[in-house]
């Protein structure tokens, strides 16, 4: 499905705000990611030109926004490089990250991988506070004004008027009869699953989506 890009925004350290146009009959759910492709890209390497980014709007928004990391292999140059026009290719939304009941969820966040998790908070008519999001730095952390509403900030590197630390297993216990939604890169991912292990969380009672982060 071909689009165009409508707006960069450096909106914290090494993060970008990616918006692009709706393509028409484009439906999807809160959580969900698609593939998307650089059309006539600048840098080429082995790594090639598409890559799988969740979905940050609300599917009512009347565009699509996306969150990424600034990296080296030369999609995310290409990325951080695009200008207002330029044309994209998506596939149709994929992925099972979605939530049918915000309620009886905990929603745990690292980095980058709080898009799909606002995305589905977004959609909420009531702002739910079970959410527990980390970030190496209080300057690569986007959103926070807002977050804050949402759950606990943990700040991990350096000192913070949040919680200067790695969530641990005593924050994730008082919600042990929820359903744990976790996104995040591998290693964070699991870091969580380690302590709710721990805790003896059932499987069926956790879902992750993995930011490999190239």
């Amino acid at each position: 499905m071909r689009c165009r890009t409508v707006k960069l925004i450096n909106i914290a350290q090494e993060i970008f705000e990616l918006e692009i146009t709706k393509p028409l009959g484009f439906d999807f759910i809160a959580g969900q990611y698609v593939d998307l492709q650089i059309i006539n890209p600048k840098l080429s390497d082995n790594m090639g030109d598409t890559r799988s980014l969740s979905i940050l709007s609300s599917p009512n928004d009347p565009t699509i926004k996306f969150l990424f990391k600034q990296g080296i292999t030369a999609f995310k140059n290409n990325l951080k490089n695009l200008k207002e026009g330029d044309e994209l290719s998506i596939t149709q939304p994929k992925g099972k990250f979605t939530c049918k009941d915000v309620a009886k969820s905990v929603f745990i966040a690292g980095g980058v991988g709080v898009a799909p998790i606002l995305s589905i908070i977004r959609t909420q008519t009531s702002i739910p506070k079970a959410g527990l999001f980390s970030f190496s730095t209080n300057d690569s952390a986007p959103y926070l004004e807002e977050i804050k509403k949402y759950g606990k900030i943990f700040i991990t590197k350096e000192k913070s008027k949040f919680i200067n630390r790695r969530i641990n297993t005593n924050d994730l216990a008082p919600y042990r009869d929820k359903e744990f939604y976790i996104c995040g890169s591998s290693a964070f991912i699991s870091g969580v699953l380690l302590m709710l292990e721990n805790l003896k969380i059932e499987e069926s009672k956790i879902k992750t989506e993995d930011f490999i982060g190239y």
